[in-house]
Order: structure tokens, then C-alpha cells, then sequence
């Protein structure tokens, strides 16, 4: 596991690197409104992926986890969802546009690049899932290397030869689509082919699919909600501020969401008294790892950040030690909601993070007036601290009644 672990943060950092890299050609090459055409191509289609997966993602590596047998037609269903994405896709993007939010939309011949953007992207998230759940994390690793190279390559090649938003668009929309190829043509090898779709197997991942998809709303909701509160009390100043903070705390998340990822399909394949003591271990392991790096960044960061972002960030660092406590509790949280994903999703657990959303909102209401930035990073640390609580409370009798 420490073996697939580094190999995932390695190549997840060089997955942050390969986004930098394209983001400094892009803007270089495109200028200020040249970037923001592409910008928000990409992230619409990124968009349309994380809201419209409904959980498929999550659902795959679970089935596949528990049976392998099932690959041949966990992958074609995965192929018929992405091209099932086409028409929906088309759907939301007119929607977008009716409703008014979009200046970039209308007539725009890179519409038929987002359109075969996001099923291909759609494509990658549900059969790189399949890899996971077949416990093959340096296979998955090396195909989320080679997308991320392969894409700032033919990123490099526009910027050189012919810099046009269409052009970008159109070396995204082609890598992504090399390098579904790939993988499909590599889960050929593993497992026979199939090309029917399986209404019975897609109808069986639907309930722990929606599970995983609230749950992952509710999450994204408890770390995203309070910048808009911010943004209301404080001003953009102090959300460009809390945004250091926040990017620290995202980095140093790398290391226990990856091992969160590796540690899961491990635990399916381990006899169910097993798995709780097993994602205990790893939970105090990740603990302590996260405590000597948090403790690190803690003292750290009130030097590197003025030299790095300017003295007129130099308030993140003030940000970011309110919210530690917070980030640390959410990377032992990550290990042990895998054990409860193994046990598929109990349903407290998803009105854990309900009341860790509240917790969250109430207390941004209360603390930004009064702290502004560090209000909202107070807030999600006593958020992540009473759901880590309740979620390791949730596990123990969960593995208590498992025992009886």
C-alpha cells in the first residue's frame, strides 16, 4: 500500500505540474479574454462531468471490488452511460444559455468540441474507476500520467503552431479521446469484451451510486459554502486571501485522499472482521504523518507565504492556522469513510455530513462578521471535527454489531 501510495501522490503531483504547464500557455498564448473563453469551456465541461456522473464513478469500483468477474460488463455500461451523456449534455449547455449565463455559447463552433469533451471525459472518470476497483493502482496511475503529458504536449504544439481557443479545444478533446482508446483497448486485455449494455448490473450500483453522489455534494458543500458568505460580509479581498489558505490545505489533502482511493478496494477484499481494525491502522499511520506535515506548513507558512504571494497575502498565514485543526480532522475522516463506503454507505452517514454542512453554515454566519477569513476557516474546522466524530463513531458500531 505505502508503494501504491507514493506512486498515486507522485502522480498526482505531476498531474498539478501538467496543470500549471497548460494554464501558463494558454494564458500566454490566448491573453486575458483568450483564456477566459477557454477557461470556462473547461470548466463547464468539468462541470457537467462532476454534477452529471450521479455517483457511477464510486458505484463502479465498489461492484467491481466485490466481484471482478463483473469488468467485461461494468465496461461497456460505462462506455453506453458516456455516450448516453450526449444528448443530456447538449440539454444542460442550451440551458445555460436561456437562462443567460453564458456570453460564449451561441453559435460557437468549440460547442461541438464540449460536446464530445464531456462524454470522453465522462468515459475516463467511470473505466479509470475500474482499475481502481480492480486493485490495479499502477496501471491507474500510469494512465493518468500519460493523459496528463500527452494533453501538455498537444497543448505546447498549439501554442507554438496556431493559438486559437478552437485549436485548444480541439488538442484537449483529442487527447481525451486517445486516451480513452487506450484505456479501453487496455480493459479489453484484462477482461473479454462486451458491448451489450447490463440494465440489471447498472440497476444494482444505482443505490450506492446515489449515496456516493450526495454524499460527494454534501461534501463539496461543507468546503465550498462559506466563500460565498465571505464573499458577502468581507469582500474579495479576504476571499483572495482565504484562497492561499485554502490551495495549502488542498495540497496537504493530497496525501490522505490518495490513500483513501488505494486503501479501498484493499478493504473490500478483506473478510469483513478484518476491515475495521485494517482502516484503524491506517487511519493512525495517515495521523501522524498529516500531524508532522501540518505541523510543518504551520510553521512555515508565515514565512514562505509573504515571499511567495506578497506581503499583501501575508494575512493566509494567520487563515491557514485556523484551519489545520479542520484539514487534519478531514484527512483521518477520508480513511475512515472508506470503511463505511465498504460497507456501502450507511445512511447516517450521509446525515453526518448534513449536519456537518449546517454546523458549517452556522457558524460562518456567526464568525465571518467578526473574523472574516479566519471565520470561515474556524467554521470548517469545528465542521470536520464533529463529522470525523460522528463518523468514527458510526464505524465502531458498525463493526460492533458486525461482530454480535
Amino acid at each position: 500500500m505505502i508503494r501504491d501510495v507514493t506512486l498515486s501522490v507522485a502522480t498526482r503531483v505531476i498531474g498539478i505540474a501538467a496543470g500549471i504547464a497548460t494554464s501558463v500557455l494558454t494564458a500566454r498564448s490566448l491573453g486575458v479574454d483568450g483564456r477566459g473563453q477557454y477557461f470556462y469551456f473547461a470548466t463547464l465541461a468539468n462541470m457537467l462531468v462532476q454534477f452529471g456522473n450521479f455517483g457511477l464513478p464510486a458505484s463502479n469500483t465498489y461492484q467491481l471490488a466485490k466481484r471482478s468477474d463483473l469488468l467485461s460488463k461494468l465496461t461497456a455500461n460505462s462506455l453506453w452511460v458516456a455516450v448516453a451523456s450526449l444528448p443530456l449534455c447538449a440539454l444542460a449547455i442550451l440551458a445555460i444559455d436561456l437562462l443567460g449565463a453564458s456570453t460564449y455559447i451561441v453559435d460557437a463552433p468549440a460547442l461541438w468540441l464540449l460536446l464530445m469533451l464531456v462524454p470522453l471525459t465522462l468515459f475516463g472518470l467511470l473505466a479509470g474507476n475500474l482499475l481502481i476497483g480492480l486493485g490495479r493502482i499502477a496501471e491507474y496511475n500510469c494512465y493518468q500520467l500519460g493523459s496528463s503529458l500527452l494533453q501538455v504536449i498537444a497543448i505546447a504544439w498549439v501554442a507554438f503552431a496556431h493559438a486559437e481557443v478552437f485549436n485548444f479545444l480541439l488538442a484537449s478533446a483529442g487527447t481525451a479521446a486517445v486516451s480513452c482508446l487506450g484505456l479501453f483497448l487496455w480493459l479489453r486485455t484484462i477482461g473479454a469484451l462486451t458491448w451489450r449494455f447490463d440494465s440489471q448490473i447498472f440497476k444494482n450500483g444505482l443505490l450506492y451510486a446515489g449515496k456516493a453522489y450526495f454524499s460527494t455534494m454534501l461534501a463539496y458543500g461543507v468546503s465550498r459554502c462559506g466563500v460565498v458568505i465571505l464573499g458577502h460580509y468581507s469582500g474579495q479581498a479576504q476571499v483572495g486571501i482565504y484562497s492561499i489558505a485554502a490551495q495549502f490545505s488542498d495540497v496537504l489533502l493530497i496525501i490522505p485522499s490518495t490513500a483513501a482511493s488505494v486503501l479501498f478496494p484493499g478493504l473490500m477484499r478483506l473478510p469483513a472482521a478484518e476491515q475495521y481494525p485494517y482502516a484503524v491502522k491506517v487511519t493512525i499511520k495517515i495521523g501522524i504523518l498529516m500531524f508532522i506535515l501540518s505541523a510543518g506548513v504551520a510553521i512555515l507558512s508565515p514565512w514562505v507565504i509573504p515571499r511567495v504571494f506578497g506581503d499583501s497575502f501575508a494575512g493566509a498565514s494567520t487563515v491557514l492556522w485556523w484551519s489545520l485543526p479542520g484539514t487534519y480532522m478531514l484527512s483521518v475522516a477520508n480513511i475512515m469513510s472508506q470503511y463505511l463506503g465498504a460497507q456501502g454507505i450507511p445512511r447516517l452517514y450521509l446525515g453526518i455530513w448534513a449536519v456537518g454542512l449546517f454546523v458549517c453554515l452556522a457558524c460562518a454566519f456567526l464568525l465571518v462578521p467578526l473574523l472574516g477569513a479566519s471565520g470561515i476557516a474556524a467554521s470548517l474546522s469545528v465542521a470536520y471535527t464533529i463529522i470525523s466524530f460522528f463518523l468514527f463513531r458510526l464505524a465502531q458500531t458498525h463493526h460492533a454489531k458486525m461482530r454480535v
